[in-house]
């Protein structure tokens, strides 16, 4: 019979990338005992109960694992040229706001914790509209005041560096608002800054209802408004 397993990995950019196959191997657990006679369950058993002894990572030729390869090599090559160059503190810095990976230990984290600034090291919104106006900048230097590309380039490039980071949650949700800020002035119509919120809440409630429970997306859409 066919069974439903969840494969919970430390961290899933450490893991298996966007479209590989993996193979997961192990036995059927006994967390009961024994019923009487004619007392069988019917149906496979639950999920929580395969006990997995062995996982590995399927060869995959997927656009998504193509990427996914890519962007960990890149990151890697980044990390160990600019290694040498920075201090411990700094290189932490740089490699958890750009690049999305987590290098300060417990008891760095706990520092961070204790003086209320441990937001920082999270990609959230407020990186990525950073991203977003830095190259609205030096594209706006390329393009021409009244080119479409002027507005369009710097959604695209910030696609890109949200796909190089793996798209974190928060990030994605920032992601949603900049597109309706872009489509309203694309089509020159309202910026009105409450009016993006709502329809990008909207639409966050179309891709997945469920997400409105979620507290980072309350306190960031509270926060905003």
């Amino acid at each position: 019979r066919q069974v439903t397993i969840q494969v919970q990995l430390p961290d899933r950019r450490t893991g298996p990338t966007f479209g590989q196959q993996v193979r997961v191997l192990g036995k059927m657990g006994t967390t009961s005992p024994a019923l009487n006679p004619g007392e069988d369950r019917p149906g496979p058993p639950a999920a929580g109960l395969f006990l997995a002894r062995d996982i590995q990572t399927l060869p995959s030729y997927s656009l998504a694992s193509w990427w996914g390869r890519l962007t960990g090599r890149t990151r890697d090559l980044v990390e160990i040229r600019a290694r040498p160059l920075l201090s411990y503190k700094a290189f932490g810095f740089l490699d958890e706001l750009l690049l999305h990976r987590r290098l300060f230990g417990t008891a760095d984290r706990h520092l961070f914790s204790i003086t209320g600034t441990s937001h920082l090291l999270a990609i959230s919104g407020l990186h990525l509209s950073l991203v977003f106006a830095v190259m609205s900048i030096l594209l706006g230097l390329v393009f021409s005041k009244s080119s479409i590309g002027k507005t369009i380039a710097p959604l695209v490039a910030t696609l890109v560096y949200l796909a190089f980071i793996d798209f974190p949650l928060s990030a994605d949700r920032a992601f949603v608002m900049l597109c309706v800020l872009t489509v309203a002035l694309f089509f020159g119509g309202h910026s009105s800054r409450l009016a993006s919120l709502s329809w990008a809440a909207l639409i966050l409630t179309v891709v997945d209802p469920a997400s409105v429970f979620d507290i980072g997306l309350q306190l960031s859409f509270a926060s905003v408004a």
